[in-house]
Order: structure tokens, then C-alpha cells, then sequence
């Protein structure tokens, strides 16, 4: 099995899987076992979107709404690539942010997830450390997914704490 390096730049502990990686530190893993947003990135020409066939261009045609309501559909490469022909267009502003607040929210969402990877009392140890709005998507994304009985009670625990 191949083994890939991760290195934690960050001040905090990251994991992967079960296993802990102190800031500052690299351990090495099996490829399997790393999430997507902590393998290297492999090294590919990327080749600029084509304008004559490319299913997005036809999205561009649409109102902002719809475009809007597509998002979801959407990977947040295609997302990219659309603000990118947008840009060269149209240019509508409230498509383009539209576009810039998904693609943060995606972001901000990948973060959580990867905060909620840790284990139950990892995860209920650095509620206190999140700002009020991640607070409550991590609650909505902890629902969702795992909905483990500790971490959510936790989270709420922390929102009445807040709140009082």
C-alpha cells in the first residue's frame, strides 16, 4: 500500500481517521486512509474550458436565478469555471457574487467537515474555539451526517451557553 506524507501547518492537531497529527509534525499514511483535501495535488496541465461546447456555457444563458438554483449540481471547479466565462461576458454582478459566496461557503463547510473527522471528544473539546455561524452549520452539517448523540447535545450545550 502506498504511503503519503501529511504535514500539519496549522497551530492546531489535525486527523486523519483516528490518528493525530501535532502542528508542526509529518506522518506518513496510507493513501486510502487521507482524505482528498490532504493528498498532494497531482501535477496536471489544466487545459482553459472551451467556449463552443462546453455544457457551461449554455448554463451562462440562463437567468441568475436559475443559474443560482444549479449550484448544487455543481462541483466547485465548474462553479470557478462559470464565474470565469461570467466574467468574460455578461460580468453580472450578482451572479459573480453569488458565485464568490457559494464557493466560500463550500470552503468554509470543508473545514467543518474536517473538524467534525475528529473523534467525539476531540470535536466536543474545541466547540468553544468557533465563532457563533460556524457553531451553527457545524451543528446542521453534524446532523446531517454522523448525527452523533455527544457531539450534537455538545454543540447545543454550547449555543445555550452562548445564548445565556
Amino acid at each position: 500500500m502506498e504511503k503519503i506524507p501529511v504535514t500539519n501547518n496549522t497551530a492546531m492537531p489535525i486527523y486523519v481517521g483516528s490518528s493525530m497529527v501535532p502542528a508542526g509534525e509529518t506522518r506518513h499514511f496510507d493513501i486510502d486512509h487521507v482524505p482528498l483535501h490532504l493528498r498532494p495535488v497531482a501535477a496536471e496541465v489544466e487545459a482553459p474550458f472551451a467556449l463552443d461546447n462546453n455544457a457551461l456555457v449554455a448554463l451562462i444563458g440562463e437567468s441568475v436565478k436559475n443559474i443560482i438554483e444549479a449550484f448544487p449540481t455543481l462541483t466547485l471547479e465548474e462553479l470557478e469555471q462559470i464565474g470565469e466565462i461570467e466574467q468574460l461576458g455578461q460580468n453580472r454582478k450578482t451572479l459573480l457574487s453569488a458565485i464568490a459566496t457559494e464557493i466560500l461557503k463550500r470552503e468554509g463547510d470543508s473545514n467543518l467537515e474536517f473538524f467534525l473527522a475528529g473523534d467525539d471528544e476531540a470535536v466536543i473539546a474545541n466547540l468553544a474555539r468557533l465563532e457563533e455561524p460556524a457553531l451553527v452549520r457545524l451543528a446542521e452539517i453534524e446532523t446531517a451526517g454522523q448525527n452523533r448523540e455527544a457531539v450534537v447535545s455538545a454543540i447545543s450545550a454550547e449555543q445555550i451557553k452562548r445564548a445565556g
